[in-house]
């Protein structure tokens, strides 16, 4: 029976010995290939597209003492030397931070997230590779020229019905600018008033559309008659 208690002790001991060593070890972790991807097709760097890279580890941003592993664009290392141990490296734009609290009056910008899990091992660097998509659309318009010479005044408004749940987002446009919407079903009107102050509005559209990508809605002029309103139709969504 002694033998046995012995036993157990001389164990314990070698298992705390061993997990001390463990503790103690450190690998490293490349940054330098976080980049984004810019309609799927152009990749460059992080430091160079204002991406925010955080180290997170046990569903928290990760934090050594008095250091939080948070790096502002173009302030990241190259390289990190961390404990082993598993993570989870989130890059994403300062516009993901954001977005949820935008308004009608707020034209947003272009969202950029992703991450990846990553184990650390001891005295062996991690290279990895991390593209971070864009994750909003964005949607702009333009009119035919000759049309406004007919037109005194034009309306062009985007609604989306549940925009990052909080509800409906209406965002209106002038021509040359652009509104950013989640990637999913949007819809759009346009309103054209001429000299003589009537209006038409052309009809409530919907439009399927696919994250990463900028799309403008063009309009056409089919005919050139006193009654021109009648004949503006959409005739593109690229």
């Amino acid at each position: 029976m002694k033998h046995f208690y012995i036993l157990i002790i001389l164990g314990f001991l070698l298992s705390c010995q061993q997990e001390e060593h463990l503790d103690g070890l450190k690998g490293n972790l490349d940054l330098t290939t976080i980049c984004a991807a810019v309609d799927t097709v152009q990749v460059t760097r992080a430091v160079d597209n204002g991406l925010i890279v955080e180290i997170w580890k046990d569903g928290a941003l990760y934090v050594e003492g008095e250091r939080s592993y948070r790096f502002l664009p173009g302030h990241f290392p190259k390289q990190l030397s961390l404990p082993i141990g598993d993570y989870v490296v989130k890059a994403f734009s300062a516009s993901y931070e954001q977005v949820g609290r935008w308004t009608n009056v707020d034209k947003g910008e272009p969202v950029y997230f992703s991450e990846l899990s990553v184990n650390i091992v001891p005295d062996k660097v991690c290279r990895m590779r991390l593209e971070v998509p864009m994750l909003n659309t964005g949607v702009s318009f333009s009119l035919p020229e000759e049309l406004k010479t007919y037109v005194k005044d034009f309306m062009f408004t985007i609604s989306q019905s549940d925009f990052q749940g909080n509800g409906e987002r209406v965002v209106s446009l002038l021509e040359g600018q652009t509104a950013y919407v989640d990637a999913a079903s949007f819809s759009y009107k346009l309103v054209l008033t001429n000299v003589d102050g009537e209006q038409r509005t052309l009809d409530l559209a919907q439009e399927q559309v696919e994250a990463g990508k900028n799309y403008r809605i063009v309009y056409t002029l089919v005919d050139r008659t006193s009654d021109v309103l009648s004949h503006v139709v959409k005739s593109a969504s690229k």
